[in-house]
């Protein structure tokens, strides 16, 4: 069953965790492919800091509401969508939001659903249902154990933290639904085309390992790294550069995830 952070989205030191870099193009070009964005409607369910909500909106949407339970993120997010029109955020519940029924043309809900316990993913499933339109669109994107557990390398860089402290890979696989329980949660209610892919969508780029480290230390966008002290987390990225050792001290270092994309459409 999926589990809960250390970290509080409430508190507003934590309120740029998620905004304070750029939504990677591999993540846009994987959008594109699955979903036309150009001139819908669409609403980003755990918005966050914004970076997604103002992708789409730089993909060519027409309007975007962002939504997050953390009011610390919406004041984020309005400053990462400055000056963008058509754009607005609001505090919000993902099973219960405030929108009438076929509103939106594109339903996202990225890196949210592992805060949704397994028993209420039906119900966060069904309100998605109810905010589109006919032959509407609802994607989901999280990581599965499968995702979770997929080794380090010098492009995999999480991977390093689950060998250095074994324990935060169970805490991490914990918090992750099953691939099959989220197939189920969706087909729990009245979608059809019902897909699921896979995309290592890169996190950062980064000039160098100084750059690299300054970015773990600040816990940028990796809730996971709150559950570690801060002692714990210098001897991680110690352990993380004797890691990287091989590479020259300038060496670009690129950081991708793995996720999984599920993508599932309201019958017209």
């Amino acid at each position: 069953m999926a589990g809960k952070m250390a970290i509080d989205f409430h508190n507003p030191k934590n309120k740029t965790s998620y905004s304070e870099r750029k939504v990677d193009q591999s993540w846009k070009d994987m959008a594109n492919r699955l979903v036309d964005i150009n001139g819908k409607s669409i609403v980003d369910i755990g918005c966050g800091g914004g970076l997604y909500t103002k992708a789409l909106m730089d993909m060519g949407a027409a309007k975007g509401i962002g939504v997050d339970f953390s009011l610390p993120s919406i004041e984020t997010a309005e400053k990462t969508c400055v000056g963008i029109k058509n754009v607005t955020f609001q505090q919000g519940n993902a099973l219960g939001t405030p929108f009438s029924e076929a509103s939106f043309d594109v339903v996202l809900e990225r890196a949210l659903i592992h805060h949704i316990e397994t028993m209420e993913l039906p119900t966060c499933a069904k309100e998605a249902h109810r905010l589109l339109k006919p032959g509407g669109v609802c994607v989901w994107q999280d990581r599965t154990p499968e995702d979770v557990q997929q080794k380090a390398s010098v492009e995999h860089l999480r991977g390093y933290l689950f060998e250095k402290y074994p324990a935060l890979l169970a805490v991490d696989t914990r918090r992750r639904h099953l691939q099959e329980t989220v197939l189920e949660a969706l087909g729990s209610v009245d979608f059809s085309n019902i897909q699921s892919y896979t995309l290592w969508e890169t996190r950062g780029v980064y000039a160098n390992k100084e750059a690299l480290k300054k970015s773990f230390l600040r816990r940028e966008g990796r809730s996971i790294l709150h559950e570690l002290s801060d002692a714990e987390l210098n001897e991680f990225t110690d352990y993380l550069l004797t890691k990287l050792n091989t590479l020259e001290e300038d060496h670009p270092l690129i950081d991708r995830d793995r996720w999984t994309i599920w993508v599932a459409q309201k019958p017209y």
